[in-house]
């Protein structure tokens, strides 16, 4: 991998317990947005997963300066289904960084449902037993 140490979410590890559970370290997160992605519920399951799509874009996080140490930990979460790439995000203020992400892989794409996954939902709904079966 390059000397990349930030790191764009845009499901689950937006909320700062989630990644304090996956970690074990509070982060700050700045929003941004990743342009030519979309984003997409994952079947029968609380988080979701993203793909390319020309002309769309996916709100999130970005977390600077993560930890070498901290990759291993946020590669075993995101699990078999997703790989870890290399994309360019921007914050309002039109700021781009480098940064990797976790998309899903080519033969887990039919695992996406063509429903939108929502952030709110999950925190309001869903992220206690989250937490709870998945940490």
């Amino acid at each position: 991998m390059t000397g990349i140490k930030n790191l764009f979410v845009y499901g689950t590890l937006m909320s700062g317990d989630v990644m304090q559970a996956v970690t074990g370290l509070y982060f700050t997160g700045t929003h941004c947005r990743l342009d030519n992605f979309q984003r997409f519920s994952v079947k029968n399951a609380d988080y979701p997963g993203i793909r390319h799509k020309h002309g769309k874009s996916v709100d999130g996080l970005i977390y600077l300066n993560i930890p070498d140490n901290i990759w291993p930990l946020l590669d075993e979460f995101e699990g078999d289904i997703y790989e870890r790439i290399e994309v360019a995000v921007k914050t309002a203020e039109n700021i781009e960084f480098s940064a990797f992400t976790y998309v899903i892989k080519e033969h887990s794409a039919h695992l996406l449902t063509d429903l939108p996954w929502s952030f709110d939902i999950f925190i309001q709904q869903r992220k206690k037993q989250f937490l709870r079966e998945e940490m």
